[in-house]
């Protein structure tokens, strides 16, 4: 639509045609199905990443109601990494359910939001990628944490050999971060660029 817009003469942007309609209003009206498609596909999108961030959520809750390791002796015993493991453990177990719920905000938020043409040229776009920022942010953080409990239930337990599979799975956990930022660092500068100031009449 913003590519239309562009290549019509500005003088022509408040002409009628025989039916008293402007080039704005022909062109809505003949994309219906269109929107009416993108509107499907960003529901059922919506609804996975919702049944997910919900999953997320529940588990990371239930998670930081559990002390890891807890009956333990080994684990119980005060040490300086026992300490620093549970720290990191329950750092981003809060992390991991602050950005969730965050991302089933802004998951619901487009589940519930108009489906008009206009609201998919920014806001729908702009909510959908914060809402993956965040989910994403939330299962490196629910990584970690795992690596973290992980560490403290099997402290004193061939600690150093289990070390040698957990590293790589906290190193993995920030794997996703790198094309995914690069994705949405494009999709902000498309967003951005593809917002023209919309024709007078279509904001009554």
């Amino acid at each position: 639509m913003q590519a239309v817009y562009r290549l019509v003469n500005p003088k022509f942007l408040e002409a009628k045609n025989k039916d008293g309609k402007k080039p704005f209003e022909v062109f809505i009206e003949s994309h219906q199905e269109l929107v009416k498609a993108g509107e499907k596909w960003t529901k059922d999108t919506v609804t996975s990443y919702i049944a997910a961030a919900s999953l997320i959520l529940t588990a990371v809750f239930t998670a930081a109601l559990t002390v890891p390791g807890e009956g333990n002796e080994e684990i119980e015993k005060s040490n300086d990494s026992h300490e620093l493991m549970f720290n990191l453990f329950l750092t981003t177990d809060v992390l991991s359910i602050l950005c969730s719920a965050i991302s089933l905000f802004f998951f619901i938020k487009i589940r519930t939001s108009r489906y008009d043409e206009v609201n998919f040229l920014m806001t729908l776009p702009t909510r959908l990628l914060l809402g993956v920022m965040f989910l994403l942010v939330s299962v490196s953080s629910t990584m970690v944490a795992f690596y973290a409990a992980l560490d403290m239930i099997l402290e004193g337990h061939r600690r150093s050999t289990w070390q040698m599979i957990l590293v790589p799975i906290l190193i993995s956990s920030f794997l996703p971060f790198f094309p995914v930022i690069g994705f949405l660092v494009q999709s902000f500068k498309e967003i951005l660029q593809s917002r023209v100031k919309k024709p007078h009449h279509s904001m009554s």
